[in-house]
């Protein structure tokens, strides 16, 4: 089903045949695979095409590790309200990777996170001794 709903250009199937392919659901792992996947979602605006893709690049599955690109593509998803997106986001501007080194950021993205239940980020706020 998610593979024909991909090729027809359905944005949350190329997300998930992203994941599929990015952890080896159904089939071997090919994290080449898994980017093509995610770009088609991506470019279409999709947040979990863009989360996907981001992982990929922040982890350097697949391809050179870019944390900059990650960044970005963590960014697109952080404004559409995702929250795993914001506190990814958020964690890289706490550590200064591919983005400034900025602990307001990071504490804003953290909160916005956390006011949507995001564990991870209530513990990044924690850790940088804030409170949601």
């Amino acid at each position: 089903y998610f593979h024909q709903a991909a090729d027809q250009g359905f944005a949350p199937a190329q997300a998930a045949m992203g994941y599929r392919c990015m952890n080896g659901v159904g089939g071997p792992q090919d994290y080449a695979e898994a980017a093509r996947y995610y770009r088609l979602a991506a470019n279409q605006g999709d947040a979990a095409g863009e989360v996907g893709l981001a992982v990929l690049n922040a982890n350097g599955y697949g391809m050179p590790r870019d944390y900059a690109e990650a960044a970005r593509l963590y960014r697109r998803a952080a404004d559409q309200g995702d929250d795993g997106a914001q506190y990814e986001l958020g964690y890289l501007y706490e550590h200064g990777l591919g983005v400034p080194n900025d602990r307001a950021e990071a504490v804003r993205l953290y909160r916005l996170a956390a006011q949507q239940g995001n564990e991870r980020a209530r513990a990044g706020l924690t850790r940088l001794g804030e409170t949601l």
